[in-house]
């Protein structure tokens, strides 16, 4: 559903979607913090907060079937945010300031990529070339 949405270059109806997928993520990695899964009640704060997944306790996070979705899912609110971002009409759901920021914290796409190292190379290369090519827009 979120690539169907992409594609139509629905981005601001990918934003509960994300936040449903955000949810869901953080109760598989055994995150049970209320506040990291905000997004998902009412009126969401600060929506860049999907941009992130909070990395595992243990180094070697081997679990393929678990790693394939957060890296897609990663890289889904990548793309959703830099269209977001870029976009005129969308500019109070987030600033063009706050998301160059928020790729560099932790539990970015880009702090996970060590973590991918059990998923097929041709994957993880799909899913930094995507991201790379939709910030280089």
């Amino acid at each position: 559903m979120m690539s169907k949405l992409l594609v139509l270059e629905m981005h601001v109806s990918t934003l509960p979607f994300l936040g449903h997928m955000h949810a869901r993520l953080l109760a598989l990695l055994g995150e049970h913090d209320p506040k990291a899964s905000a997004y998902c009640t009412s009126t969401p704060k600060s929506p860049v907060c999907l941009l992130f997944l909070p990395l595992p306790m243990m180094h070697s996070l081997a679990d393929a079937v678990l790693l394939t979705p957060i890296s897609t899912y990663l890289m889904h609110a990548i793309i959703s945010f830099t269209r977001i971002s870029t976009s005129s009409s969308s500019s109070t759901i987030i600033t063009a300031d706050s998301f160059p920021t928020a790729l560099a914290e932790s539990g970015s796409l880009l702090t996970w990529v060590p973590y991918f190292v059990s998923l097929p190379r041709k994957h993880v290369g799909t899913t930094l070339t995507r991201a790379y090519t939709m910030l280089t827009k």
